[in-house]
């Protein structure tokens, strides 16, 4: 029975384990600073959320979620505008080769709304088989081939306006929410998937007093 079990262990590690089959889900913001996540209070605070799935590999395909044909992203808080939202393409996929495009997936009716304090960044139904993956921004194919290969993703972008100083978080809602990909590896929540700084503006008083220092030592200069 130990060995079943350490065989069925090493399988499912080979096959779920290399991190590229992973799928993904980040916050990116346009704010200042090295990683352009600083805002002053007030300011638009613009997020970028990207899911990227890779069920696909030179060698072969990692077979699309069988139960889960949804993706559902919901952002913990209130207060988020949608500015746009990507729709999935879904597609059929052939092993080593790659898959071909299909229908549209279908956006969900909540898709932008904000649902027992939760902001619905991607809500999203796949298309009426199971396990039908996501397609869209992946390589196009290089003739003769017809196949498209690489990544997949979906972007939804929103917006909020900065608050009072100190670091917020972009969470993922606690529950069955997430990005679609293989149940084991699919990005649910609760986590963080980025985070920014709101910092305070330089109070009158401080931009005045740098303001008579920058005089007098001009005028010190000029004595000279």
């Amino acid at each position: 029975m130990r060995w079943s079990f350490n065989l069925i262990s090493m399988l499912l590690a080979l096959f779920f384990g290399q991190s590229t089959y992973a799928a993904t889900l980040v916050a990116t913001f346009d704010g200042t600073g090295p990683d352009m996540n600083i805002y002053n209070t007030g300011d638009p605070v613009t997020v970028t959320l990207t899911g990227t799935t890779l069920p696909y590999s030179p060698n072969g395909i990692i077979p699309a979620d069988p139960i889960d044909t949804h993706i559902d992203v919901r952002i913990v808080g209130t207060g988020f505008t949608e500015v746009s939202t990507e729709l999935g393409i879904a597609g059929t996929c052939v092993s080593t080769m790659g898959c071909i495009p299909g229908a549209d997936w279908v956006a969900g009716g909540a898709q932008g709304a904000t649902v027992g304090g939760n902001y619905i960044a991607l809500m999203q139904i796949g298309a009426l088989s199971p396990g039908v993956p996501l397609t869209n921004n992946m390589t196009p194919p290089v003739p003769p081939s017809s196949f498209y290969t690489g990544n997949s993703s979906l972007t939804s972008i929103f917006t909020t306006t900065a608050g009072a100083p100190g670091v917020y978080t972009i969470d993922l809602a606690l529950g069955f929410y997430g990005f679609f990909g293989q149940t084991v590896l699919r990005v649910a929540g609760p986590q963080t998937l980025g985070t920014y700084t709101v910092v305070p503006e330089p109070s009158t008083a401080s931009l005045l007093a740098l303001g008579l220092l920058a005089v007098a030592v001009r005028r010190r200069g000029k004595g000279r």
